[in-house]
């Protein structure tokens, strides 16, 4: 059985990448003003999902995140920080030195 981390008040610990991604997802989708039903049909999420990533309950797959960004998003949009110390992977070739 595995154990969930928790902060001394009981409540289970959250990434930060979980909650950057949940914050984001709720101010991008009421900028567009979007419900989480709309999100979820242009998606092809269900709608409580939606909700459950937006409260941090779910540590969303790649595949969804394409997916939520299907719908007039990008996975950048999702995941900006906002930012000026982030790098760019595709600038990266593998070689060293």
């Amino acid at each position: 059985m595995s154990r969930v981390r928790t902060m001394d008040s009981g409540a289970p610990v959250r990434s930060a990448a979980r909650q950057l991604l949940a914050r984001r997802l709720r101010v991008l989708r009421a900028a567009r003003g979007w419900s989480q039903e709309v999100l979820a049909q242009l998606s092809g999420l269900h709608r409580t999902y939606i909700s459950s990533v937006e409260r941090t309950h779910r540590n969303i797959s790649i595949d969804n995140l394409e997916k939520l960004a299907a719908a007039d998003l990008t996975v950048g949009d999702l995941l900006a920080t906002g930012r000026s110390d982030h790098f760019d992977v595709t600038a990266h070739d593998g070689r060293r030195g």
